[in-house]
């Protein structure tokens, strides 16, 4: 591991914002992860053996066995010290250590106590935490909001959250009051819907738990951007709010839309297509992700690399990064 690591002692300012112009990205060689601007240039000496994405200015890193997280200049903003890190949401990042589970803000400052069990990410103020193999939500200072009786719980969503029950899943609201519903399985709430299955088929409910889109499909997943990703008899396609297939099923796997793009695949083959289901990109790699930023991270083998929108390569899985300057 280079030797230009900063030590644990060289941490960002406390209040120092990222700049909302500087887009850093992730890019994996070998053993190590480094971090690239748009143009291939690796932004600071440091290499981890292993780097995530930055989230609300931060990125987390490990260094030999412990996580920390780093700014985008490259400084400690909180020091390796972790088994596990999760990224940053609303100011706040799920962190373990030894079988226990805490929540830290940006200083690394605990703000959830530790926490023997697991914590899922902290969404609309309330955290999932299991206790003694039950679920429940507690807020950012670790007060018991709604009870650990359940199964499993999942992070809130438009003021939703699911949650498992013996065999079935509905949803509850942050006083803890169930939705009358329950069905098979489901997903997280999205403009306004969630899909559920319902016997071997899958249909979309509201917010008060009423079937407003039947439960016509195989599978289904939740809306992004007003079309969800559903699958018929002939493979994915997407519906609008309304259940009118805007997009027919005809795809082997697809997801959902992101920055006006979604990632299908056809005949093995990894695509990108429009909201009018026209494909704008096709590429031979490995695995993708969702267009984030404008970019896109792309998979061959063990190396990653960038593209924009267009499909124009930012660094290319096989290209080595510039040196920083």
């Amino acid at each position: 591991m280079s030797s230009d690591l900063p030590p644990a002692s060289a941490a960002a300012p406390a209040d120092s914002p990222a700049p909302a112009d500087r887009l850093l990205l992730p890019v994996r060689r070998g053993e190590f992860t480094r971090y690239s601007d748009l143009r291939g240039r690796q932004a600071f000496s440091n290499e981890f053996a292993e780097g995530t994405a930055f989230e609300e200015g931060l990125a987390g890193v490990r260094v030999g066995e412990e996580w920390g997280f780093i700014d985008q200049q490259g400084l400690w903003a909180v020091p390796p010290q972790f088994d596990d890190v999760q990224p940053f949401s609303e100011g706040l990042a799920v962190v373990a250590r030894g079988g226990e589970s805490a929540l830290i803000d940006r200083q690394g400052r605990v703000q959830l106590p530790w926490h023997r069990g697991w914590l899922r990410p902290p969404r609309e103020g309330l955290v999932a935490a299991s206790l003694a193999g039950q679920w429940g939500f507690v807020d950012y200072s670790g007060q018991w909001q709604i009870a650990a009786t359940y199964y499993d719980a999942w992070s809130f969503s438009q003021g939703l959250a699911r949650v498992q029950l013996q065999e079935e899943m509905t949803f509850l609201d942050r006083h803890g009051r169930l939705l009358t519903g329950r069905w098979g399985d489901a997903w997280d709430f999205a403009d306004g819907l969630a899909p559920v299955r319902t016997g071997l088929r899958w249909g979309f409910v509201d917010r008060g738990g009423r079937l407003v889109l039947p439960a016509l499909w195989k599978d289904a997943r939740p809306f992004s951007e007003g079309l969800a990703a559903v699958q018929g008899d002939s493979g994915w396609g997407f519906v609008d709010t309304t259940g009118k297939v805007v997009i027919a099923p005809q795809f082997e796997q697809a997801d959902g839309f992101s920055e006006g793009l979604a990632q299908v695949r056809r005949n093995g083959e990894i695509a990108f297509v429009d909201r009018l289901g026209r494909v704008v990109l096709r590429l031979a790699v490995d695995r993708a992700g969702a267009v984030r930023a404008g970019v896109l991270e792309v998979w061959v083998a063990e190396n990653n690399g960038w593209l924009d929108r267009q499909g124009h390569w930012l660094i290319d899985p096989g290209q080595d990064l510039l040196a920083p300057q």
